[in-house]
């Protein structure tokens, strides 16, 4: 679900796979980067993908989050995306992915 008010947008979500379970509950402005940090795991792993185009289509994880962007920074875009680089968080079966 997203809801916009004056250019902040609310996005809650839960995605589900074999492995992974995350509930999102962001408050935005459209474009803000941020990290999906996982409450469940005292607030210390962060989504996080494998880098660079080869990797695109490949699950998603959580991982101990470092703060230094790269591959745990995400933006939101203006169509309701969660975004990384070209790719969007989407899913294949289980999996959370990137996909182009």
């Amino acid at each position: 679900m997203v809801k916009s008010f004056t250019n902040t947008l609310i996005f809650m979500q839960k995605f589900s796979t074999g492995y992974l379970s995350l509930s999102l509950l962001l408050y935005l402005s459209i474009f803000d980067v941020f990290q999906v940090r996982n409450f469940a795991f005292g607030n210390k792993t962060c989504l996080d993908s494998p880098g660079g185009k080869k990797n695109f289509r490949r699950a998603v994880s959580l991982y101990p989050c470092h703060g230094t962007g790269g591959n745990q920074f995400w933006m939101f875009s203006k169509n309701g995306e969660i975004r990384r680089d070209e790719a969007c968080l989407d899913y294949a079966g289980q999996d959370v992915i990137l996909y182009p």
